[in-house]
């Protein structure tokens, strides 16, 4: 078959989700590998599909779930914790997870006025300007907003709820870049929550599997014990007591494994928190799976960071980036990575359908050769991840399917995750930034 015929038989992509479909694999074999995932499909009454993806980059599934037990670890403020990540997913236009946080929030019994009331000054309303501050890049907080949480909680709660809507970033960014399908299971149960919120979405639905519509108000509060619970069990299974629990010792461990530190070790309140992502950063930056250097990470961390004007954080992926230039006398990634990137953003306001954008910033990548074919793949599906919503276009999803033999389904999953990741860091230092500025 010549290549154009070829070309031709491949199905019309519109979408990342589009791309990946041909390498799905079946969800028993994600559960029988991977069985604390089982957790998830209890909270959420069915599959997610993108259980059938995540096993394409081996280190994943465990990091995915680290995750997901920093969004569910804050004890004091279960509903609170919900209402926060449901406003930073409307903040960032995500579907899938408005969605998810509608059904949880009706399964917890929260009265759909909390979710939807134009009050102020109440807990409620502090909650819900939390979450939508975090849900935008920039990120938003102000002092005043501060005072107000001040106003109702204590400030380790307050911690707390920012980091869980953080954390909820890293699956709002991945899902709306992914254009994941929901899961009907999740709309039905959700429906009058949607509707009273005016969502909506053009992401196609999957089959039921089950309809577990009937919870109890301490439903979601008997998964999170789960999850920690498993999360304790995990750490011995996956050595991830090697990894210290207090502040300096962390830094010292990131600093040994990457050459420099991070600066958002220093704002996490419990040993938890700091182990969990540092397991995160590194399995996605040091793990054998990877198929991206350190370099060309460090350079789109540069760049979220610019987008984020976040200062702190891209003088860090910076210096990291150096410091993998350094390690190599013929290193092939320029010193201006980071400005050819910043530039590519210049014209983010057009990323939406322009798919001018995506050629133009393809050509300008390839460039002096500084990167291969699967490299500038890789930039362009995390230049489109940098703005809240993630911005996509046809030419885009195209560019992938074209591409994916060279870049591999691995490769662009891995990508996806790292880029998400940086939502995570952002969200929590630019947070921070404000919290601490009020607090000296």
């Amino acid at each position: 078959m010549s290549k154009e015929d070829n070309a031709e038989s491949q199905p019309t992509v519109t979408t990342v989700m589009d791309a990946l479909r041909p390498y799905g694999v079946d969800t028993s074999t994600v559960y029988a590998k991977y069985p604390y995932l089982g957790t998830v499909r209890m909270t959420l009454g069915d599959t997610p599909v993108s259980f059938q993806y995540i096993t394409l980059f081996e280190p994943i599934p465990t990091a995915h779930f680290m995750v997901v037990s920093l969004i569910v670890n804050n004890t004091e403020a279960p509903d609170h914790t919900m209402m926060a990540m449901h406003s930073a997913s409307v903040a960032a236009q995500c579907s899938y997870c408005m969605m998810h946080t509608c059904a949880i929030l009706k399964r917890r019994q929260v009265q759909l006025d909390r979710i939807t009331s134009d009050d102020t000054g109440t807990a409620d309303s502090a909650i819900r300007k939390l979450g939508a501050s975090l849900g935008t890049l920039p990120t938003s907080a102000t002092p005043s907003l501060i005072t107000l949480l001040r106003e109702h909680f204590s400030d380790t709660t307050i911690q707390n709820l920012a980091v869980s809507a953080s954390a909820m970033g890293y699956l709002a960014s991945q899902n709306d870049h992914l254009s994941s399908d929901l899961e009907s299971v999740m709309v039905k149960d959700a429906k009058d929550y949607l509707d009273a919120t005016g969502w909506t979405s053009t992401n196609p639905y999957t089959k039921d599997e089950e309809n577990q519509s009937s919870y109890s108000p301490g439903w979601f509060d008997g998964i999170r014990k789960m999850v920690l619970g498993l999360q304790w069990q995990m750490f011995r299974t996956f050595a991830v007591w090697a990894i210290p629990r207090t502040t300096p010792q962390i830094h010292d461990y990131i600093k040994g494994l990457l050459g420099a530190s991070l600066s958002v070790f220093d704002v996490l309140s419990t040993d938890m928190a700091r182990v969990n992502l540092a397991y995160v950063l590194r399995e996605y930056l040091t793990s054998p799976k990877c198929t991206y250097p350190r370099a060309l990470k460090y350079a789109v961390g540069m760049a979220y960071a610019t987008r984020g004007n976040n200062e702190k954080l891209c003088d860090e992926m910076s210096v990291l980036y150096q410091i993998e230039r350094e390690k190599s006398a013929d290193s092939k990634y320029p010193p201006d990575v980071g400005q050819r990137l910043c530039s590519a953003l210049a014209d983010a306001d057009m990323w939406a359908t322009n798919e001018e954008w995506v050629s133009s910033v393809a050509s300008t990548l390839r460039g002096d050769g500084s990167f291969s074919d699967s490299e500038v793949l890789a930039l362009l599906v995390s230049l489109c991840m940098c703005s809240a919503p993630s911005k996509t276009c046809p030419e885009l999803a195209r560019l992938i399917q074209a591409g994916i033999s060279e870049m591999t389904p691995s490769g662009l999953l891995e990508i996806i995750t790292w880029t998400s990741t940086l939502v995570v860091l952002n969200r929590i230092t630019s947070f921070y930034s404000v919290y601490n500025a009020i607090s000296e």
